[in-house]
């Protein structure tokens, strides 16, 4: 045997343990001399902790990190004990010394947070006995238990893994609250509509990030409760207005905020419309802020007509749509007025058209309707249809119950007048016979009420071709009309008028004929000759001609409709289209 080495004998321990050395081993059978003994000693006081830190061993022996307060292993019989387990495992089942914490201070000044010093690995000369906890080998080198030996090791003793940086969100929005307060520090941004907002406040206050506003915002946050749609000519004050119900904490989606708006047309398109489909998405609700209420600009925007789109796809979202103050005090007194009739309904449905919708460049109009493609304009239409009529359903919902008072019937008078609108008769004409029995209780049998609610009640009928009893219906309320306001009031051209239509359909053209003349004559004694009323009765008197073979003077009524509707109304709107298609001279081939 090589006890030089420090392999071999009883006395050689693994790696050249404590137990081994160079003078010799001693064998189970003979008896130490007293220079054996002596050479023993002094090779264990020579391996002991007592050791200078630094002092290498003998070059003859392995070298290896001395274990403080380690026992020393006793020499003994290879055939009387079994083989002793190496040393790696014994380091593995200590329990490791710990270091003392850090004063408070000291965190403080380096940043370190408790939790951090307490799962921080922890250094040599932290540790009493000079343990090191450094990956070490207890073995020599070629042991064939050497690399089992190190990774039990390294496995006790490295620190754990730390684990991946959570993922940051992107902010994307901004407390109503943070909206407020900021219009009350600045109030001149309140009359800005959204074009000057984005120049002349959004870009400059994002400026040195080149992205969002909210980028720049500490108070902004990643999710919003709300998603906000509203168009660009509106002002900052006005949607705050309108959202004026919500309470301040309320994370609001406002995309002028929530997007970057330094990059080119193209690219904001793009990422509006990626952003808008996300947020919709993650939003409990959707809020549409529309006005003025009797022509809402927002019908022009396929933007708009877009987000009314996924909105309304979406049948588990929450929808509302709204006005802003002043515009919701409008729509009070044109109720009061019952001037919200199935006509004023019909016009603003008619005149919802995605194939005339304007955008701010073509990148967002391409986009936009190729992502409806398979759909149409008519899937664009009927979205915002509906979205406009839940703009009237939450005004009226908010209007007094049916307590039996007049007011109340007049939201019931405007709500049929909706849903005949809509197409939806069978209900409109339940809330229409409410309407009257309240008025006829409240406002006395002929009163003007009355016969406005006649009136609403006889034109869903005749759309229901129950003619006779339209026809009944409208002679009573004539009969009203005439009494109580008297034969030149603009309310009577309008029954002269339904009058009319109906006395056509029964195919009594005379009589029909000299009702729209009457009906003519007091529209424009009470309105004005370019009234559009005045046009609406030419242009119907004129097809009435036309069908019964007088078309030169056919031509002559319609001519003056149409320029009537152009004047007045406006060369794209509904009545005018119509009028051009039917009575525009056409080009001689």
């Amino acid at each position: 045997m090589d006890l030089a080495s420090g392999r071999g004998g009883t006395g050689g321990g693994t790696g050249g343990g404590t137990g081994g050395g160079t003078g010799g081993g001693v064998t189970a059978d003979s008896k130490p001399s007293v220079s054996q003994l002596r050479r023993m000693f002094e090779r264990k006081r020579s391996l002991s902790p007592g050791r200078a830190p630094g002092t290498p061993p003998a070059k003859s022996k392995p070298d290896v990190p001395a274990l403080g307060g380690a026992r020393p292993l006793e020499a003994s019989s290879s055939a009387s004990k079994q083989p002793r387990a190496p040393l790696a495992s014994s380091f593995q089942n200590q329990k490791p010394l710990e270091a003392k914490q850090p004063a408070a201070a000291s965190m403080l000044a380096t940043g370190t947070s408790q939790a951090a010093v307490a799962t921080a690995p922890k250094p040599a000369s932290a540790v009493r006995g000079r343990v090191s906890l450094a990956p070490f080998n207890l073995q020599p080198q070629g042991s064939a238990s050497a690399a089992t030996a190190t990774t039990s090791v390294r496995r006790s003793t490295m620190p754990a893994q730390a684990p991946p940086p959570a993922v940051v969100q992107p902010k994307r929005a901004l407390a109503l609250d943070f909206l407020r307060q900021l219009v009350d520090q600045r109030p001149e941004l309140a009359s800005w509509d959204f074009v000057k907002l984005k120049k002349d406040f959004i870009v400059p206050s994002s400026s040195s990030s080149g992205g969002a506003y909210v980028d720049v915002v500490a108070a902004a946050v990643p999710t919003a409760d709300v998603y906000v749609s509203y168009i660009s000519s509106f002002t900052l004050g006005q949607v705050l207005s309108a959202l004026r119900s919500l309470p301040g904490g309320t994370n609001v989606f406002i995309d002028v905020f929530a997007l970057s708006q330094h990059a080119d047309a193209a690219s904001q398109s793009s990422d509006a419309l990626k952003s808008a489909s996300d947020a919709m998405a993650q939003c409990k609700q959707v809020v549409f802020v529309m006005a003025p209420y009797s022509d809402p600009a927002n019908l022009s925007s396929l933007w708009f007509l877009y987000e009314a789109y996924v909105a309304t796809s979406t049948s588990s979202k929450q929808l509302a749509v709204v006005a802003p103050e002043d515009e919701e005090k409008r729509m009070l007194s044109a109720l009061r007025k019952n001037e919200l009739g199935v006509s004023f309904f019909a016009y603003l449905f008619d005149g919802i058209d995605a194939a005339k919708a304007t955008t701010r460049d073509d990148n967002a109009r391409g986009a936009l309707t190729r992502l409806v493609a398979d759909k149409g304009d008519a899937a664009f239409n009927a979205a915002a249809q509906h979205v406009v009529s839940r703009l009237f359903e939450g005004f009226f919902a908010r209007q007094p119950a049916d307590d039996g008072t007049a007011a109340a019937s007049d939201a019931d008078l405007a709500r049929g007048s909706l849903l005949h609108a809509r197409g939806e008769l069978d209900r409109a004409l339940s809330l229409f016979d409410a309407c009257l029995e309240t008025r006829k209780r409240v406002q006395g049998a002929e009163s003007v009420g009355v016969a406005g609610a006649l009136f609403a009640k006889a034109a869903v009928l005749q759309n229901e071709g129950r003619f006779e009893e339209a026809l009944a219906l409208l002679v009573e309320a004539e009969a009203i009309w005439l009494k109580e306001l008297g034969p030149a009031h603009p309310d009577m051209s309008q029954a002269l008028n339904s009058r009319a239509r109906l006395s056509k359909k029964l195919g009594k053209v005379a009589d029909a004929l000299i009702l729209f003349e009457r009906a003519e004559e007091i529209a424009r004694d009470a309105l004005g000759a370019d009234h559009p009323s005045v046009g609406q009765l030419l242009n119907n008197r004129a097809s009435l001609m036309f069908e019964i073979g007088r078309e030169e003077e056919a031509q002559v009524l319609g001519s003056r409709a149409l320029a009537i509707f152009t004047a007045s109304l406006g060369p794209d709107h509904p009545s005018t289209l119509l009028a051009r298609e039917n009575w525009a001279p056409t080009p001689s081939s």
